[in-house]
């Protein structure tokens, strides 16, 4: 069984909606992945629908609440990032965003997912 993650139309497994992409989606005809996958979580952001899969897994699993993703993590994994010169995708600059959107959101987003899981 294989698992992805998706937000923009490109990433591996979004073939499982390929037409839908194509449609919908600015120059999705270009872009359009053409491998699916068996189960797809698509979100307005990648990170998150993975970050919802990792975290709906710990609490199934009942893994420790020290593994989740969190907002300090976040800020660490962004700054190496930056510090090694890998850029934004969606804007095309080195800075401390994903998808165009800052820092700040990703936190909020994680820290909801997180309450999310808890209940």
């Amino acid at each position: 069984t294989t698992i992805a993650v998706g937000d923009g139309g490109n990433e591996l497994g979004m073939g499982k909606v390929h037409s839908l992409v194509v449609k919908h989606i600015n120059h999705g005809e270009k872009i359009a992945c053409h491998v699916p996958a068996d189960i797809l979580v698509v979100a307005g952001v990648s990170n998150w629908g993975g970050y919802a899969l990792a975290i709906g897994v710990q609490r199934e699993a009942k893994v420790a609440a020290e593994s989740l993703p969190n907002g300090e993590m976040e800020g660490k994994l962004m700054d190496a990032m930056v510090r090694h010169g890998v850029g934004d995708g969606r804007v095309g600059t080195v800075q401390r965003s994903i998808d165009g959107i800052e820092l700040a959101k990703h936190v909020e987003k994680i820290e909801e997912l997180v309450q999310l899981g808890q209940e």
